[in-house]
């Protein structure tokens, strides 16, 4: 009987382990994907390799949910669930009627990458991995730019050519940053690694200035200081007045090179100039791009006070903006684009999993480890800050930033022991 005990254990052991295996593979070809979506840019790799990635990652995972035998289903897939439906319900009387097309195709991949992301156990080094993916392919992929000679762009701004739209090449190096400052302060790994991430957040910064994006320049900055405010020395102590300083002083260097380097100027600083005159009440002056924007979150906020409540159904204000401007796009404020859209339900419906976040990381201050509640903060004010500049509740790789946020959340890790909040892993 001790001797069938002994088998049943070992049968057990190397099932646990096999299955282990296989999510890690799956983990793995979750990265691959991640980096082919900055390398396929046909500069190196064809833009269909990284593709072809999404669907390994996609036909590899159906298979492992099938093989594992059960199905999580995790609230933030609940949270995406519920939300799709909204949009899908008010397409009754939306000018926008297609499924498979615009946002809400986006809406589908995204609930399906998280769905089949939460079929996987992600541990703290497995999200670091994830992490380290992203800070190392958006690095290589801006190296491989500049040794190709293909920093310049014909249109003005980086990532028009590159990948059809320089706001969305911004964000991908955007949230890679994001990535890097968090591993910086609280990844442990020695000077080494931390000399290659601060190298990688310079490199990014870099492509974001000749990418002409003025508010991605200013969350992780945002970012930053939120990581720095939960910081704590060996005794416990924060020191925000410090911090404070190293953040204006940051501010005060980005600010020297976008408005006194003069190839800088030339494609963020006039725009930067333009978003400062709109805040301070110089409309005249604010330039075509920072008007058309005010122009068009004034009419979206203006006609929603008209149906407050479910609005003019998903991903309709394109359409009522090229009535009024002769402009067919979005408005470039999630605010206003889901006030017009969906309402106040579907803002609430789409916040609600932000406000659940900060809720969990502030009530959770004695059972979360530091560094997971200050990622989790800074991640949710930043793409809260984010959300006044962008339209991005259909953004994938925010999404994915959401679901580690939410992962982060989760992890426990055995003998853990924090110093100033830092991950001893």
């Amino acid at each position: 009987q001790k001797g069938n005990t002994m088998n049943q254990s070992r049968i057990l052991g190397a099932g646990q382990k096999a299955h282990d295996n296989l999510n890690k593979l799956g983990i793995g070809f979750f990265c691959l994907y991640v980096f082919m979506s900055y390398m396929a840019q046909d500069v190196i790799f064809p833009s269909s390799v990284g593709s072809f990635t999404l669907f390994l990652f996609l036909g590899y995972s159906a298979l492992f949910v099938l093989a594992n035998g059960k199905v999580s289903i995790e609230k933030i897939t609940i949270w995406q669930a519920v939300f799709i439906a909204i949009s899908l319900v008010s397409m009754l009387y939306s000018t926008e009627k297609r499924i498979i097309g615009g946002f809400f195709y986006f809406l589908i991949i995204n609930i399906v990458l998280v769905f089949l992301l939460c079929q996987y156990k992600f541990d703290l080094k497995s999200i670091k991995a994830v992490c380290w993916t992203y800070v190392l392919s958006s690095a290589i992929m801006v190296t491989v730019l500049i040794i190709t000679g293909n920093m310049n762009d014909s249109t003005g701004r980086l990532g028009n050519e590159l990948v059809g739209n320089a706001n969305h090449f911004a964000l991908m190096v955007m949230i890679a940053t994001i990535y890097a400052l968090w591993l910086m302060l609280y990844g442990k790994q020695g000077k080494i690694r931390n000399i290659i991430l601060a190298l990688a957040v310079g490199l990014n910064y870099y492509a974001m200035f000749l990418s002409g994006g003025r508010k991605f320049v200013i969350i992780p900055v945002i970012f930053l200081y939120i990581l720095l405010l939960f910081r704590q020395d060996k005794k416990g102590r924060r020191h925000t007045v410090i911090y404070t300083v190293v953040i204006l002083a940051i501010i005060g260097l980005l600010y020297y090179l976008i408005m006194k380097v003069p190839m800088f100027y030339e494609i963020i600083g006039v725009r930067m100039e333009g978003l400062f005159n709109l805040f301070s009440g110089d409309i005249e002056n604010a330039g075509g791009s920072a008007q058309l924007r005010d122009q068009m979150r004034k009419m979206a906020l203006s006609k929603w006070l008209q149906c407050p409540i479910w609005g003019y159904g998903h991903d309709s204000f394109k359409d009522y903006n090229v009535t009024v401007t002769g402009h067919r796009m979005y408005s470039h404020d999630n605010y206003a684009e889901l006030l017009y859209n969906l309402g106040i339900i579907g803002l609430i419906a789409y916040y609600w999993f932000y406000g659940k976040t900060l809720l969990t990381a502030f009530k959770g201050k004695n059972t979360i480890p530091l560094y997971a509640r200050a990622f989790a903060v800074a991640t949710i004010v930043s793409l809260v800050v984010y959300g006044y500049g962008a339209v991005n509740y259909a953004d994938t790789i925010g999404c994915i930033l959401l679901f580690f946020t939410f992962k982060l959340l989760q992890v426990k890790c055995e003998g853990e022991k924090q110093n100033g909040g830092e991950l001893n892993v």
